[in-house]
């Protein structure tokens, strides 16, 4: 049997491989991201028309369905970002998304918190549906998570808050969203670059190459941030 987690960008699906691999789960494939960067994409952050039924997730999860029994799959996670959503509200997308994904399915079981498997039944097969909500308190993304399991001094990156101050001093913001990434960016860039890598920092010193930046210990992956997560990750080893 296999086991499939749906996620929202190559970046979750780098993040999750590490930790996967890091946890030794040997039987569980990080699919495909819901969102492309080539794509002029309707995600799952509020622009969708109907982000109580988004449109991405909705078709991954029927191409999903159409190699269960091919693959033999048994479990199926999604993981998306918290964003400044309610736990509630997530949850409710997530239920419409597999009703409407599985509407052919004999029954299928509501799920009413994370980390919790449900079952979808048919005829001829049943599978097993589950979520989990990446955050740091409640809100958030992947950036807010790397951000609070840095492991190197961030002088460069902690430095944008005057620039931050700056702004508001001149009637002007930026979203807590947008700043984590920037934050992101310049702790990546000039606080953990080398010298040899600054040479290509295009491709050493960015996320456009998270999988590279993922292997230079810059981000403690056993942090206890991340219990939760691991916790959900390790239910798809078997």
């Amino acid at each position: 049997m296999a086991n499939i987690i749906i996620v929202e960008s190559k970046n979750d699906k780098h993040f999750m491989n590490a930790l996967v691999n890091r946890l030794n789960i040997k039987n569980t494939e990080i699919d495909s991201p819901i969102c492309l960067e080539s794509d002029d994409y309707v995600c799952l952050d509020g622009v969708d028309p109907n982000p109580l039924k988004p449109t991405k997730l909705i078709t991954k999860l029927k191409d999903v369905k159409t190699e269960i029994q091919k693959k033999g799959i048994e479990k199926i996670g999604i993981i998306i970002d918290m964003d400044n959503n309610s736990q509630t509200t997530r949850i409710e997308m997530i239920n419409n998304s597999i009703a409407e994904a599985f509407s052919d399915a004999r029954r299928i079981e509501t799920i009413r918190n994370i980390s919790s498997f449900v079952r979808i039944s048919y005829e001829a097969f049943e599978i097993q549906v589950s979520c989990f909500f990446t955050n740091v308190e409640g809100s958030g993304e992947l950036e807010t998570v790397l951000r609070n399991i840095a492991t190197k001094p961030s002088v460069y990156a902690n430095c944008l808050e005057s620039w931050k101050s700056c702004l508001l001093s001149n009637g002007k913001s930026i979203s807590d969203k947008d700043y984590t990434k920037f934050w992101i960016s310049n702790y990546i860039r000039f606080d953990t670059c080398s010298i040899s890598e600054a040479k290509q920092a295009g491709k050493y010193c960015s996320m456009s190459n998270f999988e590279y930046i993922l292997t230079k210990d810059i981000f403690n992956l056993d942090s206890p941030l991340l219990n939760d997560l691991r916790d959900y990750l390790m239910l798809f080893r078997s």
